[in-house]
């Protein structure tokens, strides 16, 4: 036996040893295979919640405090356009009592002698 074989005898682990070696690799290997699942798992909550809160709160913001102004607004709105359909019908009306006075004002002109009626 030569140096040369003492020395790869002496640098090459034993059987066991590389068992024990590759039962270390293996226990750290699935301890942090649990470890990015765990994490991959509240990670996932986490982001359900997350979208969630996203989501939810701008409905909450909107049913609890838009909705009832924005709701009084289209009430005051219809209001408004109910009451200048008033008006319109108002204006209507005197615009047909206008015409009827033009129609007396046309008939007091043909009555002979009040041609001048009006001007």
């Amino acid at each position: 036996m030569g140096f040369y074989d003492i020395f790869i005898a002496m640098a090459e682990p034993s059987h066991e040893e590389i068992l024990q070696e590759t039962f270390k690799l293996a226990r750290d290997n699935n301890r942090m295979l649990h470890a990015m699942r765990r994490n991959a798992f509240f990670g996932g909550i986490f982001k359900l919640i997350t979208y969630a809160l996203f989501i939810g709160i701008p409905l909450w913001f909107f049913a609890t405090y838009l909705y009832p102004m924005l709701d009084s607004t289209m009430k005051t709105l219809n209001q408004v356009q109910g009451q200048f359909q008033q008006v319109q019908g108002t204006g209507a009306q005197m615009d047909a009592q206008l015409g009827d006075l033009s129609s007396l004002m046309d008939q007091f002109k043909k009555i002979p002698g009040m041609g001048n009626f009006g001007e």
